[in-house]
């Protein structure tokens, strides 16, 4: 049932991205130079350590040419950034225009039983909380799911380019990381849909408890109103509880996650550099793929 809710979910974003496909694939371009012009950094940065051999061996001609090339990278890097944000934002936010006006339209078509028999503040709550959750959740999705799958996929390119051993260390850790994030991933979806049920409950009760404040005054119901918004307050904070803890561990767990493969890295490299398998500027250039792996 999850599943079908997911791909309906999904065709339906799809519909609402159509009028905007072009910028969105201009979105993916500036994703994929960003992507690739900050994985080269590391490989000059390890070309630059190799042309430092030791004291009074310098090649300052070669590091200054490597040090030229850092700074285009990331020039090229910030723009293609700044403009894959602009257009993310700009796709996002006429979406939501778009999905307000479709609720609004199909708000002014339904049956008046249906407003009568449906709580006021959970419809709101669902136009108004609902769609700028659904926002935030767009913008996350365009601007660090995209680059995090091309990160992942590059990076691991750009390792076997460098070392096949230590590419083999990084993949066999990888499961655990996916392992995690499924986990808190799922338990984290669970209590955020409450939270959001919850939300639209109390915005309901507290609508109806202004609006008709003078009907409870005049029926003497004030406790049992009292009582109403007392469950549904402790109910909402519950969720809120749950839903922030579940939340917030997922950065220590993918710190741990990290910090394993990071280890695995740098253990492996420091031998294969120590047998001469590699030189100490490419022990330099997977370190930092290795941070660089872990981030999505």
């Amino acid at each position: 049932m999850q599943k079908n809710n997911s791909k309906s979910t999904m065709r339906r974003i799809l519909i609402l991205i159509k009028p905007y496909r072009l910028r969105m694939c201009l979105g993916i371009l500036l994703a994929i130079v960003v992507v690739i012009t900050t994985l080269l950094l590391p490989i000059l940065t390890g070309k630059a350590v190799d042309t430092i051999l030791g004291k009074d061996h310098v090649n300052f001609e070669k590091l200054a040419k490597i040090i030229i090339q850092m700074i285009l990278a990331m020039m090229v890097t910030s723009v293609a950034q700044w403009l894959m944000s602009a257009i993310n934002n700009s796709v996002v936010y006429r979406m939501i225009r778009d999905i307000r006006m479709q609720a609004f339209d199909k708000l002014q078509r339904l049956p008046i039983s249906y407003i009568d028999g449906n709580s006021h503040g959970d419809i709101i709550s669902r136009i108004i909380n609902d769609v700028d959750q659904f926002s935030d959740g767009l913008l996350l999705g365009f601007s660090q799911l995209l680059t995090g799958v091309l990160t992942i996929l590059l990076t691991l390119v750009f390792m076997f380019s460098v070392s096949i051993r230590i590419t083999l260390v990084v993949i066999l850790v990888t499961p655990l990381s996916m392992f995690v994030a499924a986990f808190i991933a799922k338990k984290s979806y669970v209590h955020f849909k409450n939270q959001s049920t919850r939300r639209g409950e109390m915005t309901g009760i507290v609508d109806e408890m202004v609006g008709g404040i003078s009907t409870i005054k005049a029926l003497g119901v004030e406790e049992m109103a009292l009582d109403s918004f007392e469950q549904a307050d402790e109910n909402l904070r519950d969720a809120y509880v749950k839903a922030t803890f579940f939340s917030s561990i997922s950065n220590p767990a993918t710190r741990f996650v990290n910090a394993l493969v990071y280890a695995g890295v740098g253990i492996t490299g420091a031998f294969l550099a120590i047998s001469g398998y590699i030189s100490v500027g490419q022990l330099a250039s997977v370190l930092s793929y290795a941070q660089q792996y872990t981030k999505p």
